[in-house]
């Protein structure tokens, strides 16, 4: 076992110590002057780091598991001299960032960076001023692309062909001439947090035959024409914000789901003027949830999102805070007592409220009462010790856990004479220590 680890550790350290750095650019002995060269006599595993500067050249990654990391995204600039595409990455498993990525050729779907393997990471670029299409990602599966900025490319931001299985998350996608992105002939791809505005024609694009597409949390807004425009099916489509768009979406394929199951919800559209006054799955149960109570009609193939967001984050959503139990300790078992409780919500919902009265009987859920507003509920016990508890849930479902144990005892029936009663309550007072020892 010991000569098995110490193999282990010897592969690890060779393993480190085998991945070579290469630099291309600035003053240092042995640089590369271009980047492409640098690829060239790289090994698997290497990373290529280039210093600032203007690098006017085509660059094919073609090696598997290569990082090629710019000294800064703002200053570190590929351009394509208006030839092909500015970067094409052919293989696997290969991390991209800190660039800038211009000029491109103007041949149809030359783009400014174009994917055509899986498994990759496109993170912390610029793609910008590319004749056709700024990134572009083809017959391939399982890549990342984040944190990119893709705009004033001279057809769309960004396509996703024939490809599956990829994450989009967290780019600012603006002022493309066409669209800002198109999603055709692929499946299973999640778009997220992206910002898509201002582009010439829609802010985003989806065909036939694409499906079971995730598009989530995105802003979509101010693009001159449609939001969103789809003619495909089976796609998931909420916690989106659909601002001042020329039309904020059109659904001409049907099967789309715009809104989440209750309580997640669907979309933020800017020109809904339903109400709120009602929340549940079927929104007829008094008090607002966040969620308009009437659904948003999609135009074209009758697409309807369920539960339209009243303001841009009413899709997020916290359980009630603050829980709070008062009441009397002690008491006379038949008697029935009533004990008070309260909550926050953070999200201002109204609250419902439960108790446990310890003796394996519970209340129904009761209310809704307004946020830190107090709301009480009785019960009659037998004689015994009991530890109550009560738990809140707000108008979309979301509970908090029970509250910490509330001990009361009943220790006397209320049928007891009281002149009795009022003896022992004077001989415990003097003798508190029984109190404590008998626990009443």
């Amino acid at each position: 076992m010991i000569l098995t680890s110490l193999n282990s550790v010897l592969t690890v350290q060779t393993l480190k110590i085998s991945r070579n750095i290469l630099y291309v650019g600035g003053g240092g002995p042995g640089n590369y002057t271009t980047i492409q060269s640098a690829i060239d006599v790289a090994n698997q595993g290497d990373m290529i780091f280039v210093y600032n500067g203007i690098y006017i050249e085509n660059v094919v990654i073609y090696k598997n598991n290569i990082d090629l990391i710019g000294e800064d995204k703002n200053s570190t600039i590929i351009d394509g001299g208006g030839n092909g595409d500015v970067v094409y990455i052919s293989s696997n498993q290969v991390t991209f960032c800190g660039f800038t990525i211009q000029n491109s050729g103007s041949i149809c779907y030359n783009g400014g960076i174009h994917i055509n393997s899986d498994y990759n990471n496109v993170s912390g670029n610029i793609v910008s001023n590319n004749a056709e299409i700024g990134l572009w990602i083809n017959n391939c599966e399982y890549n990342f692309v984040s944190d990119n900025i893709i705009d004033t490319n001279g057809l769309d931001g960004l396509w996703i062909d024939s490809a599956n299985n990829n994450i989009v998350t967290n780019n600012f996608i603006t002022s493309n001439i066409d669209n800002g992105m198109i999603i055709k002939s692929s499946s299973h791809n999640t778009i997220s947090e992206n910002t898509i505005s201002f582009n010439d024609n829609n802010g985003m694009s989806i065909f036939y035959p694409s499906n079971n597409n995730n598009i989530i949390k995105n802003i979509i807004r101010s693009n001159n024409d449609d939001g969103l425009y789809i003619n495909a099916s089976n796609n998931n489509i909420y916690h989106n914000s659909f601002i001042h768009n020329l039309e904020n979406a059109k659904d001409e394929g049907g099967g789309n789901s715009w809104s989440d199951e209750y309580p997640s919800g669907g979309n933020y559209w800017s020109e809904y003027t339903g109400n709120d006054d009602y929340h549940g799955i079927n929104q007829d149960l008094p008090g607002h949830d966040r969620f308009g109570d009437s659904p948003y009609e999609i135009p074209f193939k009758q697409g309807r999102d369920y539960y339209p967001l009243i303001d841009q984050d009413s899709w997020y959503n916290e359980a009630p805070i603050d829980l709070s139990l008062t009441g009397q300790t002690y008491g006379n078992a038949g008697q029935e007592y009533y004990y008070t409780t309260s909550a926050k919500d953070p999200d201002g919902d109204p609250i419902y409220y439960k108790f446990d009265w310890g003796d394996d009987s519970y209340s129904e859920w009761f209310g809704p009462y307004i946020s830190g507003t107090d709301a009480s509920e009785s019960h009659t016990w037998s004689t015994g010790i009991y530890d109550i508890r009560v738990k809140a849930k707000d108008t979309r479902g979301f509970e908090t856990n029970w509250s910490d144990p509330f001990r009361i005892t009943m220790p006397r029936n209320r049928n007891t004479p009281q002149i009795f009663m009022n003896l022992f309550e004077k001989f415990i007072d003097k003798f508190s220590f029984i109190r404590y020892f008998f626990n009443i």
